[in-house]
């Protein structure tokens, strides 16, 4: 069997994801969907929410595993899962200048080859980060992320306009709604929150994104 790793945060998973999950899956037996937590970074959905959100967006495609990907060097967690190449999507220069001085050390480590990935034409512009930002200035992101992490941000949204220090977002969209003093907070699924919550940003939650 044909392995390959698909390492990354997917905080959250976008459309840019699926398409090279996806894409990894016509070429090899088996993708493993590594979820890495940096615990130097504060994400925005929990590790857990991460892999549950990965595994569902993928349920009906039996070829592609998720699973939280190993502390360690991505090399040795290639090669304890016997997997002969990580996978990486780029969707610019600036990604390839990154990602090629560590597909060479991890070739030079274990063996592991790095197979790159080109974006799709029309998702070059689609970035966690950005869809995170756009949503929490209450732009639209359907067309950037599968319905299921729509959902979940909506959800996201609704808790954190009701607690907004329990959801970390950029500084521009902190400031933007009114909590730049505010310091980061992690993002929740469950939809429930204390505190109160002002009347026009409640009525735009059910109005606009489902029921908080």
């Amino acid at each position: 069997m044909k392995r390959a790793i698909c390492p990354g945060s997917f905080d959250p998973l976008h459309l840019g994801h699926c398409s090279v999950i996806r894409r990894a899956a016509r070429l090899f037996d088996e993708v493993v969907v590594a979820v890495s937590t940096n615990p130097h970074k504060t994400h925005r959905f929990t590790e857990q929410e991460r892999i549950a959100l990965v595994r569902e967006v993928f349920a009906d495609e039996p070829g592609v595993v998720v699973e939280p990907l190993e502390s360690g060097l991505i090399a040795d967690y290639a090669q304890r899962r016997e997997a002969v190449a990580l996978v990486k999507g780029l969707r610019n220069g600036a990604d390839y200048d990154y990602e090629l001085p560590m597909a060479t050390m991890n070739r030079s480590l274990t063996g592991v080859e790095t197979v790159f990935l080109p974006g799709e034409p029309s998702l070059l512009h689609v970035s966690s980060s950005l869809v995170m930002e756009v949503a929490a200035l209450g732009g639209d992101v359907s067309s950037f992320v599968p319905p299921q992490v729509l959902h979940a941000i909506h959800t996201a949204e609704c808790a954190a306009r009701r607690s907004p220090d329990r959801w970390a977002t950029t500084p521009r969209a902190a400031a933007a709604r009114g909590a730049g003093s505010r310091g980061p907070a992690k993002a929740t699924l469950d939809g429930n929150a204390d505190g109160g919550v002002v009347v026009t940003e409640n009525a735009r939650c059910e109005a606009g994104r489902g029921a908080c």
